[in-house]
């Protein structure tokens, strides 16, 4: 097969298909005419290997420019940012070996049946905010994940200029023309396939399928291929790199990762409720349900409480090597201190209810740990009312609050970091709000948030959310809204209950 592109051709001797369930290799000839080029283009999901054949020329590798000649080589991992130039009399041929990334199942499997008791309350949104941080986060790739009734559930941040430029993906929704007719679309479509945008872009959708029901579209690629042939003028589409199929193999491979990642949680969370829906039916007294219930109350708390982010830990203990390397000992004593006393309260797991003065005692410990990294650019305030100090709050719920702030709203924000815990009540309700003013979220990561926090998904803001709901049933509510300032703000309702101290 030979591909021909704006830059030269591609003669291919070995090609893998988008279905492969293995990562079988892509092997072809590479010709980049004389006076041609590869402009900036991304290796989307699939590692390469060039060996220069004959040609001379220049290779930009992630910013980092290298000559080569006849007889030299270069690897290039997955989402390597490429571009490559023929500054020579004659046309350079290469050696490409592309490894495309593992693709694990076929999403479209015929045995997805829906059951009788489908449980509708498994969520794309639950689904998506258990996967963002290990896999959705990462991935390089330009794309939108909508749910079934076509709102957006996440929009990657990795959109090309050209997209950014004409309607901004990442923006409003519904300002760029590949949200148009979404809902019309998803209803219609149970099979991958793809169109071209009024730019002259690919752009690849996938449903996902649920035991056999589509639960959400993934869009994405918005690549430039001349082998699409459109009524786009041509000079829209100038200077756009002209992607080789064995990209656009690893960018269909990508989007079938992520809706068979959706839907292993989705079979993971049905197959959680239906046996916890066993082990009820199988509770044949009253006496046997409590205790199981309290036990399983205890157990759960114990293993939320030991949830302390691996992230703080590490760079709390390379601060803590840096003060001992340093001589800085009185410091290092108290930081020692400050990690024992965390883990000595985490692990109090026969406490569920404490007074909110000691989650700010405990609070303030965390802190302090924080400060190790960020010094003084971290400002943290207290407003707490008369009255809400000995208010009954659940054991730990303060820190994962605040962490969260570290974990999102200050991960990539080098500015000043600021902190404000406050409380108030009126005469039967108290109202705790942690607000942080890092980067701010949109609607729609707000909205999935949210949607995510009922899941006990073992993510995020979900395990504060599971220990109100262990504590008042229905009667307590949290939210999260973004701040007019920046950053964002959680805010907690709970009875205004007194205890001791």
């Amino acid at each position: 097969m030979i591909e021909k592109t704006a830059w030269g051709c591609i003669d291919w001797r070995q090609i893998s298909k988008v279905n492969d369930k293995d990562s079988s290799m892509n092997v072809g000839i590479t010709t980049i005419n004389a006076g041609a080029a590869q402009s900036t283009h991304v290796h989307y999901g699939h590692e390469q290997l060039l060996f220069v054949l004959d040609g001379e020329g220049v290779n930009i590798i992630n910013g980092e420019s290298f000559s080569f000649h006849k007889g030299m080589s270069f690897y290039m991992k997955a989402d390597t940012i490429h571009e490559e130039y023929n500054t020579g009399d004659t046309a350079i041929h290469e050696l490409l070996v592309s490894n495309p990334i593992p693709f694990l199942s076929n999403t479209l499997a015929d045995d997805q049946s829906q059951p009788d008791d489908f449980d509708d309350g498994v969520t794309i949104y639950q689904a998506v905010e258990a996967i963002r941080d290990p896999l959705l986060e990462s991935i390089k790739l330009p794309f939108t994940i909508f749910d079934e009734s076509g709102f957006v559930v996440m929009c990657g941040q990795h959109y090309p200029q050209i997209c950014l430029e004409h309607c901004d993906p990442t923006g409003t929704e519904g300002d760029c023309p590949c949200y148009k007719d979404i809902r019309r679309e998803i209803s219609g479509s149970l099979y991958s396939g793809d169109f071209i945008c009024p730019y002259g872009l690919t752009v690849n959708y996938h449903p996902v399928i649920f035991r056999g029901r589509q639960i959400g579209l993934i869009r994405g690629g918005h690549y430039y291929t001349s082998m699409n042939e459109s009524d786009i003028d041509s000079s829209v589409t100038d200077g756009y790199y002209d992607q080789p199929v064995s990209t656009q193999i690893g960018i269909q491979k990508i989007q079938l990762q992520i809706a068979e990642s959706i839907i292993r949680f989705c079979d993971f969370e049905e197959s959680r409720r239906a046996l916890e829906h066993r082990e009820a039916s199988l509770r044949n007294t009253e006496l046997e349900r409590n205790n199981l219930q309290k036990n399983l109350t205890i157990m759960n708390d114990t293993v939320t409480n030991l949830k302390i982010n691996h992230h703080f830990l590490f760079n709390t203990l390379n601060c803590m090597a840096g003060m001992a390397l340093e001589g800085n000992g009185e410091t290092l004593y108290k930081a020692i201190l400050d990690l024992s006393n965390m883990f000595r309260y985490t692990m109090s797991s026969e406490l569920q209810l404490v007074s909110l003065k000691s989650e700010i005692k405990y609070l303030q410990t965390y802190l302090d740990l924080q400060r190790l990294r960020y010094e003084d650019s971290l400002h943290v305030e207290y407003e707490i009312a008369d009255g809400c100090a000995n208010v009954r709050v659940p054991f730990n719920f303060l820190q994962p609050i605040v962490e969260n702030a570290f974990t999102h709203g200050f991960m990539s924000y080098d500015d000043e970091k600021y902190i404000k815990i406050s409380a108030s009540h009126t005469d039967d309700r108290m109202t705790v709000s942690v607000m942080n003013n890092g980067i701010p979220a949109d609607d729609v990561t707000i909205n999935r948030t949210k949607k995510s926090w009922s899941s006990k998904s073992g993510h995020g803001l979900s395990f504060v959310y599971e220990k109100f709901q262990g504590a008042y049933a229905g009667d307590f509510s949290m939210d999260m809204k973004a701040c007019e300032e920046g950053g964002v703000e959680i805010i907690v309702t709970v009875p205004f209950v007194k205890g001791g101290d």
